[in-house]
């Protein structure tokens, strides 16, 4: 098979229409899942909205490791909010499966349990070399960042008319009390 590995860090960066048809920009940053690189995530992970976990279904280590980053990722990256990112596992090289000629790590039943156990917000099946599942995979990833993003902005309008509101309360407390003290002479 022609899998390309990658070596150290890649980045990319790619302008996607949401399902709601807003216009957005993604930036992808492939730390490539080596040891080596753990001590520098936390410089990757910096400012993430979303993470996305590939791991070779069959290959052990490469799943087991999969936990391993899911762990990582929700201990050192959380929205503005407070709440951890999302982070979509997806089960690379589907496309072996078709030949019969290797079984995968787990059954389709224990990678959907496993997901769910580590709290990934969705798993899928895919393929890099075929692009099968890729597409469906990251717009539901994008529509739960949208989703992330709208309730974080109304949050902030709602924490912002709460400041108004308590500005012109305290405005009109001392108002009240100006008028007091003048008139006690």
């Amino acid at each position: 098979d022609d899998y390309q590995t990658t070596i150290g860090v890649d980045f990319n960066h790619k302008k996607v229409k949401t399902d709601n048809g807003e216009d957005v920009s993604v930036q992808l940053w492939d730390i490539a899942g080596q040891d080596r690189f753990a001590g520098l995530s936390r410089i990757f992970y910096n400012h993430a909205l979303a993470a996305i976990i590939v791991f070779d279904l069959f290959n052990e280590e490469s799943y087991k490791n999969a936990a391993k980053w899911k762990k990582d990722v929700d201990d050192k990256v959380f929205l503005p909010s407070g709440e951890k990112i999302p982070v979509l596992l997806l089960g690379n090289k589907c496309d072996r499966l078709k030949d019969g000629l290797s079984d995968p790590i787990a059954t389709e039943e224990e990678l959907v349990k496993f997901a769910k156990d580590y709290n990934f917000f969705a798993y899928f099946q895919c393929s890099a070399k075929t692009g099968h599942n890729i597409q469906e995979a990251c717009s539901q990833l994008i529509g739960k960042v949208a989703a992330n993003n709208a309730k974080q902005n109304n949050m902030s309008q709602k924490i912002a008319e709460q400041k108004r509101l308590e500005q012109k309360e305290a405005l009109v407390l001392a108002n009240n009390n100006s008028h007091h003290n003048s008139s006690c002479c």
